[in-house]
């Protein structure tokens, strides 16, 4: 009995020995795994520290970026600037005038701003050069090396409204130049990108547009048969430019456009069928009336007038 007794107690003894190491080594794990959690939470925090860090370190790395590339921008703009004040254009900065000419606008909102900030620069630089002493000569340099290329892209590939007034102010002059430029710049087929202009929202653009129009539609009208169509209706009618300076026409916006927009129509629809029969009328009927104000307004005076009204 005593022999079973001592034997319980010693198995009660080793139980008892057995949960208190159980629970010391529960104890052993929970602080094992606190100290896994502080660790843990430590590295986190260092983490996020060192994100922080490296955010503001790219901050200020884009800062600086930004900053240095105003600089590097207000110092080209410097030097266009004064370039403005020469009638000649070195031909590292045509060439660079053409190349931004044709530089297409991306999703890049900054880039865009220095693109178009030096187009128009160099819009304003080629106007003051064509200007100059020497005009038909730099002209004539601005043509070689692609500068009608450079305009008639933008005309046609730019959001439309992103053009300015500037631009199509430069484009004008080129049209208003001798009769062999027009010649040439007629062979470029700008009537794509020029009748594109009569949807501008600008008044200003839409006048240098519809100028530009008038001065090549009448150059060629002048010079061809007067018996046959106008050679370039089928080119401007493909692009819906005919619709355009139609619809420019009607829209009576200002003078100067229902005046030159009739002139272009008339040569135009030379020797064409004009199923409007109202429309015809409106135009003729404008001509007509306006006569002695269109002899101001169209460089070729009273002959083009009198060929339009027996074109009608």
């Amino acid at each position: 009995m005593i022999a079973e007794e001592k034997l319980s107690l010693k198995k009660k003894e080793k139980d008892k020995v057995k949960q208190q190491s159980n629970m010391a080594e529960q104890q052993v794990q929970i602080s094992l795994q606190r100290k896994i959690d502080t660790e843990q939470r430590l590295i986190e925090t260092q983490i996020q520290y060192q994100k922080v860090g490296q955010e503001k370190q790219s901050t200020i790395s884009r800062t600086i970026e930004l900053e240095q590339k105003i600089i590097r921008l207000e110092e080209k703009k410097k030097k266009y600037a004064e370039k403005l004040n020469q009638s000649q254009i070195p031909c590292s900065v045509l060439m660079k005038i053409i190349k931004y000419l044709k530089t297409p606008l991306t999703e890049d909102i900054e880039e865009n701003k220095e693109v178009m900030e030096y187009q128009e620069i160099g819009a304003k630089l080629l106007k003051r050069m064509f200007l100059g002493e020497d005009g038909l000569e730099s002209l004539n340099q601005a043509i070689i090396y692609g500068v009608v290329e450079g305009f008639l892209f933008a005309f046609e590939k730019r959001e439309l409204n992103s053009i300015t007034q500037p631009i199509t102010d430069t484009f004008k002059h080129l049209t208003s130049s001798t009769n062999e430029i027009k010649q040439l710049l007629v062979s470029k087929e700008p009537f794509i990108g020029l009748t594109r202009l009569l949807e501008h929202s600008n008044a200003s653009v839409i006048d240098d547009a519809i100028n530009s129009i008038y001065s090549l539609v009448t150059e060629v009208g002048i010079t061809s048969s007067e018996t046959s169509p106008h050679p370039n209706f089928s080119e401007i009618q493909i692009c819906g430019g005919i619709d355009k300076i139609l619809n420019l026409f009607q829209r009576n916006i200002s003078k100067i456009q229902k005046d030159l927009s009739a002139v272009c129509l008339g040569f135009l629809f030379r020797e064409r069928d004009f199923t409007d029969q109202q429309l015809l009328f409106d135009i003729q009927s404008h001509l007509k009336l306006q006569k002695d104000d269109l002899m101001m307004n169209c460089e070729k005076g009273l002959l083009n007038l009198e060929l339009l009204m027996d074109y009608y």
